[in-house]
Parts: C-alpha cells; sequence; structure tokens
C-alpha cells in the first residue's frame, strides 16, 4: 500500500462508507478523514476508543478504527487487528519521517497526527485539515454495484481503496493491560479493497460488484441468519455488573460475528420494576454497581444493532419519543408521524437534547437561543427535539 503525500491520499483511502443512503448521495463530499490505530491490548488506547466514538458522530468526519497487532504478545488477541493494518500504520510512520509506531495515535487526512487520546491536539488538526483544498469524489449506485467517480487534483499516484468497518462492538478482555475491563470500539475497519490507482486526472472506479451483487442476492432471501443478532445472557445478582466467564466467553464468540452481547439479572430486573420512584430505582442499582437497568442495556444495543435513532416531539400535553433510521432526514422524521408532515414539510423547528434539558424545557432553549431552524435536508441527530410546521 503506498501513502501519499497529500490529504487526498487518505480521503480517498477511506471515503467509501459502508452506509448505503451516504454511498447513494450523488454530490461530491469533502470530509475529514480521521484514522485511529489502536489495540484492545493497550491501556492507554480506551479513551481513545470512546474520542473516536464522538468523532463518528460529528458532520464531516469520516472517522475509522484500524487495529494493530503488535500489542498480541502481551496476552490478549485482539480479535479486529490483522497484520495489514499494522503495515499500514508503519507506511505512515515512515511517511512522516517517524521512527517509531505508538498506540493510540491519530492520523488527519494522511499527513498529520497527535495522540488519539489528546483531544485538544486532534481537533486542531481536524480544524486545520477543513482549511484545505480536497478533491470532489461521489459515490453512486450502478448496475448492482457502486461507482466512484474522482475529480482532478494534484497529479500525484494515489490507491483508491474500499473501506468496509463495523459501526460499534463491545466485549470483555480477559487477559494483558486491560484485563477485566469491558472495551467498546467504535467504526471498525474490517476489510479495504483497492479499487485502483487514481493519478490526477477526473476517472471513475468501479467498486466490487461482486460485493455488491451477492449482498441483495442474499438481502432478498430474507434468511434468519442475516438478521443482526444480539445474545442476552442472564446471570445472578453477583454477575450483573461485570458478567462472569460465561458471558465473556459469549462476548468474545460475538465479537467474532459482529454480533453483540449485553448482560442483565432477570432477578434484579424483576426488583427494579417494583419501584416506582426514580430516585429510589437509582439508588438501588447504584448499591449494586448498575449504573443502568438490564432493560436499558438491550434497548440500547438493539437501537445500535437495526442503525436507528430517536427524536422527540414535546407538546402541552405530553412528549413522545419517535424512531427513525440513522442517517434519516428532518422530512423523513416528519413522515414517521405522519406521511402528510412529509410531504407538505416547510421547516422543523430543533433543539438537542442536551440543550432541552439543560434549559428546563422549549421556552427556556428558546429564550437561551438554542432553537434553531432546519431545513428538509438535515440530517436528524439521536435526540433532536423537532416542532415540525407542514402545510398540505
Amino acid at each position: 500500500m503506498r501513502i501519499m503525500k497529500n490529504s487526498l491520499a487518505c480521503l480517498l483511502a477511506s471515503l467509501a462508507l459502508t452506509s448505503a443512503a451516504a454511498a447513494a448521495d450523488p454530490e461530491p463530499s469533502h470530509p475529514v478523514v480521521v484514522e485511529l490505530f489502536t489495540s484492545q491490548g493497550c491501556s492507554s488506547c480506551p479513551p481513545a476508543d470512546a474520542y473516536l466514538g464522538e468523532l463518528a458522530q460529528q458532520d464531516g468526519v469520516v472517522a475509522l478504527g484500524w487495529h494493530v497487532s503488535y500489542w498480541d504478545y502481551i496476552g490478549w488477541k485482539d480479535p479486529f487487528a490483522t497484520e495489514a493494518f499494522t503495515q499500514r500504520q508503519r507506511d505512515y510512520s515512515r511517511f512522516m519521517g517517524e521512527r517509531m509506531v505508538y498506540t493510540p495515535q491519530i492520523v488527519v487526512d494522511g499527513e498529520t497526527h497527535a495522540v488519539g487520546s489528546d483531544r485538544d491536539a486532534v481537533q486542531r488538526l481536524i480544524a486545520t485539515a477543513r482549511t484545505t483544498a480536497k478533491v470532489a469524489i461521489a459515490v453512486t449506485p450502478k448496475d448492482g454495484g457502486w461507482t466512484v467517480a474522482v475529480g482532478a487534483g494534484p497529479e500525484e499516484p494515489s490507491d483508491l481503496l474500499w473501506v468496509r468497518y463495523l459501526p460499534e462492538s463491545s466485549n470483555p478482555v480477559r487477559a494483558g493491560e486491560n484485563r477485566g475491563r469491558e472495551l467498546r470500539n467504535f467504526n471498525i475497519v474490517r476489510a479495504a479493497t483497492r479499487l485502483g490507482e487514481w493519478r490526477g486526472a477526473t476517472e471513475t472506479f468501479a467498486a466490487p460488484a461482486d460485493d455488491a451483487e451477492a449482498a441483495a442476492r442474499f438481502r432478498q432471501l430474507q434468511l434468519l441468519t442475516g438478521k443482526p443478532v444480539l445474545y442476552v445472557c442472564n446471570v445472578d445478582e453477583d454477575a450483573a455488573a461485570d458478567g462472569n466467564a460465561h458471558t465473556r466467553a459469549v462476548a468474545e464468540a460475538a465479537a467474532g460475528e459482529e454480533a453483540v452481547s449485553v448482560v442483565v439479572s432477570a432477578a434484579i430486573e424483576a426488583e427494579v420494576a417494583q419501584l416506582s420512584d426514580a430516585e429510589e430505582k437509582a439508588a438501588f442499582l447504584a448499591e449494586l454497581g448498575l449504573g443502568e437497568t438490564g432493560l436499558t442495556r438491550v434497548v440500547n444495543a438493539g437501537y445500535r444493532l437495526l442503525d436507528l435513532l430517536t427524536f422527540f416531539t414535546v407538546g402541552p400535553k405530553e412528549a413522545r419519543a419517535w424512531t427513525a433510521p440513522r442517517g434519516a432526514t428532518a422530512a423523513n422524521c416528519a413522515g414517521v408521524i405522519h406521511t402528510d408532515f412529509e410531504r407538505g414539510f416547510i421547516a422543523a423547528e430543533t433543539i438537542a437534547y442536551d440543550d432541552f434539558v439543560a434549559a428546563g424545557g422549549e421556552a427556556g432553549a428558546k429564550e437561551a437561543g438554542k432553537m434553531r431552524l432546519e431545513g428538509r435536508d438535515y440530517a436528524a441527530q439521536d435526540g433532536d427535539v423537532f416542532h415540525f410546521r407542514f402545510n398540505v
């Protein structure tokens, strides 16, 4: 793999998203590519892993987690690490004149790097990268596959990669520096296919049609084995917080098949269900070392697996939560409530969930200037509070 001198290299390497909605957008995209080199065997990496999860939610950022293998010798073999990903980091190191590799390392647009947990340093690199010129890239569906159109740019050969990643995974670590910890990783790269070499002129590339066609045929079969899988492990009260050897084995197996597992205690859930006071519930859970109920864990895991988000509508009589696919627009969300809302969509009065709570409700958020007016193509964020304007 060739590592190039300009930000185009990393952009080309990583713009091919697994999201069909993003890939179907014919408009050129100019994101900043943020690559985290990490390992489940590295005790310094979990804060950087969490940060990558936050970056993945930012507009205009393509966040990717490459798991390296050189920490496997400590005692825990990272299930997502490959030698190819390790080599990618080494190539970056040579290109940037570094003598060694380290984790956690974040590389921004293929040109600059910082310690992955140094948020201020990374944000500065991202801010700088946003000001640099990018080459226009558009990804569109064609003949059962995908077409990648690359605009003109500097005449420096660059490899174009089609990257597939797992949005999120959680698993316990049973050995090494992170022994006994439950680790969450985000946008985990699982495969990178080279589509060809771009030499600076406008050019079109074809993504692997065989993969797309096979995936389409597979979806048409509607097989149960093709559905997302969530393993729910019921344990006794003593193992509710950290699980046990059996749940760790399930989590490890689930990670290997890109599934998710959660730990619950039915006995604890039954006791919590009998408590009506929210503070009493929280105190009860805290005594057991739990931050949330098992039901909440299951719901959150299900939403992640199905790639869903929640938005709210609030009125004088009730507040209601609605579900929409992640990536849905404001108009799409309006259509979840009623098709007339989407057909006659005008605008969406929008308040972020944290702002709504901090301001004590809609009136306070308006007074604080936290309410904004969004158009039909606004990408809804998890927790948005909407008031839709429409006319039919």
